[in-house]
């Protein structure tokens, strides 16, 4: 990965505000303190991003409900059990 060098002028009180986190906060330098504050804008950036995508998803596919009355549930229920049962059993030894 190759380095692009960024020259940058911001005003006065935001350098030392900058340089009091960069030393409160354990930087190395206030070119540290820069790179890791970059990353984490874009990293918000894509956050909500990918929030705006979702909620633009959301109710987009519509959901199938299935109403099985209490005999059918037992049924299927019984029936993946005995199946998936004997397949753990049968792995193990124990059928």
């Amino acid at each position: 990965m190759s380095n692009r060098m960024v020259h940058l002028r911001i005003p006065q009180k935001l350098y030392d505000y900058s340089m009091q986190l960069v030393e409160e906060k354990g930087f190395g330098s206030i070119q540290e303190f820069a790179r890791h504050a970059l990353r984490q804008a874009v990293e918000l950036s894509e956050q909500q991003a990918a929030i705006e995508k979702i909620k633009k998803l959301k109710g987009s596919v519509k959901a199938k409900r299935v109403n099985l009355a209490e005999k059918e549930r037992k049924k299927i229920a019984e029936g993946f059990l005995k199946k998936d049962q004997s397949k753990i059993f049968g792995k193990y030894g124990l059928d």
